[in-house]
């Protein structure tokens, strides 16, 4: 209470009232320190965030900002680690902004126009698993519903430079002589504010298994195969123009027989079939 905080002795600030965590931990339930910023496009700016220390391997911060030329944000970070590899974090951030009149310079001359009001949204997360000792899961995603919102509010190179949105996850497997590997990935590149191309695997899943001989028969059996649904597409002006995916199922069993009984000279005889 009654704190003054001083810079080479010369106070600076004076806070009636103040409330700060000083576990050893550093992770305290609380208000976050309260960010003023200003700009030409935003205004003047101001940022509060909770954090809640939720368990010693959760934790989740909620946060708000006000902006007085373009409107408000909200938004909030869930974080958590299970150990033995597993963990993940998901954010989500919603942008509400009024409409309003941006005025613009060209050779001399200021012009206005209006920006109607709109509301966007940004979803950002990543998590791996260990589901059992033999299955292991890992999932991402990085989507925006509008990249002029993107390129305008982001101040770190990667974000205002990025021009691509995506889903993904993954599941491996290994049951002895089965393997199992199945991917979700879709992708989508901007190369205007409306025109885009998608591509990716959505699904992908292969299983195979491995060789093994038939009892005493000097023959060995393995299959390979795999079912895909290929994204090809492109938008222009938020309509589809054009579809070139398509789905795949991929089968081929294999009959090796081995001819050589010497370790140091391999002589085979294999039959495959693909379908």
């Amino acid at each position: 209470k009654n704190s003054i905080l001083k810079v080479k002795g010369v106070p600076v600030l004076y806070l009636p009232v103040m409330y700060y965590p000083i576990q050893e931990d550093d992770r305290a339930t609380g208000f976050l320190i309260p960010m003023y910023g200003n700009s030409s496009f935003r205004g003047h700016t101001i940022s509060n965030a909770f954090f809640w220390a939720i368990s010693r391997n959760q934790d989740a911060t909620f946060l708000h900002d006000w902006f007085s030329q373009a409107g408000q944000g909200r938004g909030g970070e869930y974080r958590y680690e299970l150990g033995g590899g597993s963990g993940g974090s998901v954010r989500t951030y919603q942008l509400n902004e009024p409409e309003r009149v941006l005025p613009s310079t060209t050779g001399g001359v200021t012009t206005e126009t209006t920006q109607p009001g709109r509301k966007s949204f940004e979803l950002r997360g990543q998590a791996r698993h260990s589901v059992s000792s033999s299955v292991k899961a890992t999932a991402r995603m990085d989507f925006f519903s509008d990249i002029t919102v993107r390129h305008t509010y982001n101040q770190n190179v990667f974000d205002f430079s990025s021009r691509s949105r995506t889903f993904a996850g993954n599941l491996t497997g290994n049951w002895g002589l089965h393997a199992l590997n199945a991917t979700f990935d879709w992708n989508e590149i901007f190369f205007s504010e409306t025109d885009s191309s998608l591509y990716g695997s959505t699904p992908r899943v292969s299983f195979n298994r491995a060789q093994q001989q038939i009892g005493p028969l000097p023959l060995y059996f393995s299959v390979n195969s795999e079912y895909a649904n290929l994204l090809r597409a492109v938008n222009s002006a938020g309509e589809r123009t054009s579809d070139q995916g398509l789905t795949r199922l991929d089968l081929m069993p294999t009959l090796r027989a081995p001819l050589s009984p010497w370790q140091w000279l391999s002589v085979n005889s294999s039959l495959s079939w693909r379908a």
